[in-house]
Order: structure tokens, then C-alpha cells, then sequence
């Protein structure tokens, strides 16, 4: 008998320090998130228990931009691209060699504009591509893997996601107290609802009229609780159902999620570690393996292998510009912004023939002083992003 595999993701929710004097374990300055990242991330805590490989842990970073709001009472991040670039500066070196994955976290912001409400309707704002064209056009980075803030998610958020982004992690889905009452009074199901979604280690294709329900749609939901919350702890039982599912021939995603605000998220993470090396001790003709979300993600589907898609620009008639694009292209539409006078713009695109669109026209004035990205993905979620420069009547590549 052909066993399956289990692909173990620690996705990190990173969103930074927040000021809450009524919760002192919470992380209220960078020093003391350097603190955390820099112990987990040591090779001392990420060897502490291997894989079947004798490999170490490898982490998925869902980086928030918290953009969008009127308040901030707890004095978070919220200027463009602060958790991101702080993230990068000082821990890339560290990620690369560990193959850890950088990823995308969304809080949608409520009507109210205060700094630490979220909101499951998507139509309050379109800020969501606010912060993908400012990553695009100036970090040059596309997401592929999502996790929703708050775990929040709707069929509008889900059909969005549809467009432009193959992976999310967001399904908290299992053994959850969906009746715990939160802070503003209300039942945690009022706001966040996957008691319906798939309690399998694996993923699925939502339906366009139900994200907790399978369908058609070409990207997939996987599951991925709470590691230890107090809402839904993962236990030993949800760690054998994973090796069980390989046991039975099918690849397990065993995926769980933390945040890097508390000090204690340190231990949380050991014992989850210790706890899957304790059952595959049960299950020793299953190998299991930490991997990063895009890679799990991958393996666990047997997802082929694509061309990465590479983007060409013409001008034509009237200030319009074509845009051509070769290999192969997850979303419908390639994803383009451009920049002027340091405002950011997205374009729609109409269907000009098999991997050709056309945009709407520009004004000379707006050409000149234009900086375009045009990004995208492939179905296995490799991303490329390319800029360019109006330069002597056409576009060039910069």
C-alpha cells in the first residue's frame, strides 16, 4: 500500500506589538517582538524536534498592513509596508536560509474606522487593493498565500480571493467554542463562521455561493486552527487524524496558526512540535515534513509544475495599453497598478484575445510620469511582478 505524507505549516499571524495596558503579556514594543522572533527562529528552538528528514521547523509569515482605519488605540503598525519591512530587514537572511515563507494577512476594516475593529463586509471599503497595489508597485511583491484576519471570511471575500490569489489559509474549522462570547459582547460565530467548512487535514475548492462548502471555484481553502487559543487548541487527536489521513493514502496539510504578540507563543509552538514527534512515533512508516505554506500546499495536492508568467506592454491607439502575457497565469486578469505623483491606481483590463488584454485610455500627461507593475501568479503560486517606464512612445521594463 502507497502511504501519504504529512506537511506540518506553523503559520505565524505577524502583525507586531500592540500597547494594552489591560494585557500585560501582550508584546508592546518591537524590542520585545525581536525578542520572540529572534528565539523561535534561533536554530536551537527550530532543531529542538526534526522532521522525518532531520530537518528543523520552517515558519509561514502571514505580514499584516494594517492601513485603512480613523483610530489606533492601541498604537499598532499602521503605516504602509511597517510590519513588512520590518520583518525583512531584519529577519530575510534568517528566512531564506530556512526556507521560511512570506505571506499576506488582512484585517478589513469596519465601518466605524476604529483601530481595532474588523468586519466581515467586504463592500465598507476596498482597502484590501489598496495595500496589493502598494505591495506590487513598491515592494515588488505579489501574494499567494492568504490568511484572513480575525479568520474573518464571506463569500465576497472568498470570490475576490478567487481572482488573484490560488492558496488561503483561513479555515479555523474543528473542535471550536463557536458560542465563546468576545469582547464586544457578540458570539464568536456572529462574526466567524467555519462550522460548516471541512475538518480534513487537506484542502478543498469553495463553492461560489458557499466558501464553507465544496464547489467549483479554482482555489483552495485549508484548514488551518487555532494552535492554542481560547477558542480551540489543536490536541493529540487532531495530530493523529493527520497521519491517520496518510495512513489511509491520502497527503495530510496539518497547518495551525499563532501570533507573534506573546512571549508564551514560544512554548505553545514547542509543544505542538513535541506532540507530532510523540505520534509519529505511533505511525512509523508515515513520513511527515515542516514546510512552508506555499510548498505544503503544493505537495499535498501533487500540484504540477507551471511557467512562471512573464508580462509584455504595448502602446496603441488612443493611449491604450495592451498587455501579452506568457506562461502560465492563475488569475483571470493580470493584477495592474500604476503610479503617479505618488498616488496608486488600479486599471481594469477587457478581454482582448487568449492572453491579451486592453486597458482603458490614458492622457499624455498621465503616460509620461507613469510607473506601471503588472503582477500575477501561476496556478502553483509562483509569482513574478515587472515594472515599466513610458520611454521614447512605448514602455520599457525598469
Amino acid at each position: 500500500m502507497k502511504f501519504g505524507k504529512v506537511y506540518i505549516v506553523c503559520a505565524m499571524d505577524t502583525e507586531g506589538p500592540i500597547v494594552n495596558s489591560k494585557k500585560p503579556d501582550i508584546l508592546q514594543n518591537w524590542n520585545q517582538v525581536n525578542k520572540l522572533v529572534k528565539l523561535i527562529t534561533s536554530n536551537k528552538f527550530r532543531n529542538s524536534v526534526r522532521d522525518s528528514k532531520g530537518k528543523g521547523l520552517i515558519f509561514s509569515w502571514f505580514l499584516l498592513t494594517l492601513t485603512g482605519f480613523k483610530t489606533n488605540p492601541f498604537k499598532r503598525p499602521m503605516k504602509h509596508h511597517e510590519v513588512f519591512d520590518y520583518y525583512n530587514k531584519n529577519f530575510s537572511k534568517n528566512f531564506k536560509k530556512n526556507k521560511d515563507g512570506i505571506y499576506w494577512h488582512y484585517h478589513q476594516p469596519s465601518k466605524s474606522g476604529i483601530g481595532n475593529e474588523w468586519t466581515k463586509d467586504w463592500t465598507v471599503s476596498q482597502e484590501y487593493f489598496n495595500i496589493m497595489s502598494r505591495l506590487v508597485s513598491e515592494r515588488s511583491y505579489y501574494p499567494t498565500c492568504f490568511r484572513a484576519g480575525g479568520r474573518i471570511e464571506n463569500n465576497d471575500t472568498s470570490n475576490w480571493l478567487e481572482e488573484w490569489i490560488p492558496y488561503d489559509f483561513s479555515n479555523c474549522s474543528g473542535r471550536v467554542n463557536w458560542f465563546n462570547k468576545e469582547s464586544d459582547g457578540k458570539f464568536l460565530i456572529d462574526l466567524v463562521d467555519w462550522s460548516k467548512a471541512s475538518k480534513n487535514w487537506s484542502a478543498y475548492n469553495p463553492s461560489k455561493i458557499n466558501y464553507q462548502k465544496v464547489g467549483k471555484l479554482n482555489r483552495y481553502i485549508f484548514r488551518s486552527p487555532d494552535l492554542n487559543s481560547n477558542v480551540h487548541q489543536i490536541k493529540i487527536q487532531d495530530i493523529e487524524e493527520a497521519f491517520i489521513r496518510a495512513q489511509n493514502g491520502k497527503n495530510a496539510c496539518l497547518s495551525f496558526f499563532e501570533h507573534d504578540r506573546r512571549m508564551k507563543t514560544a512554548d505553545n509552538i514547542k509543544n505542538v512540535m513535541q506532540l507530532i514527534h510523540k505520534v509519529s512515533k505511533k505511525f512509523k512508516k508515515i513520513k511527515w515534513f515542516y514546510k512552508n505554506a506555499l510548498e505544503a500546499a503544493n505537495l499535498s495536492l501533487n500540484t504540477k509544475q507551471y511557467n512562471k508568467p512573464k508580462f509584455n506592454v504595448y502602446l496603441k491607439k488612443e493611449n491604450r495599453l495592451q498587455i501579452d502575457v506568457h506562461g502560465d497565469l492563475y488569475n483571470r486578469i493580470p493584477f495592474v497598478c500604476f503610479k503617479i505623483k505618488n498616488k496608486i491606481y488600479e486599471r481594469p483590463l477587457n478581454v482582448l484575445g487568449l492572453n491579451k488584454w486592453i486597458s482603458a485610455p490614458f492622457k499624455n500627461n498621465e503616460l509620461k510620469n507613469m510607473k506601471l507593475s503588472i503582477a500575477g501568479c501561476t496556478p502553483s503560486g509562483i509569482a513574478n511582478v515587472q515594472h515599466f517606464k513610458y520611454k521614447s512612445g512605448n514602455f520599457k521594463k525598469i
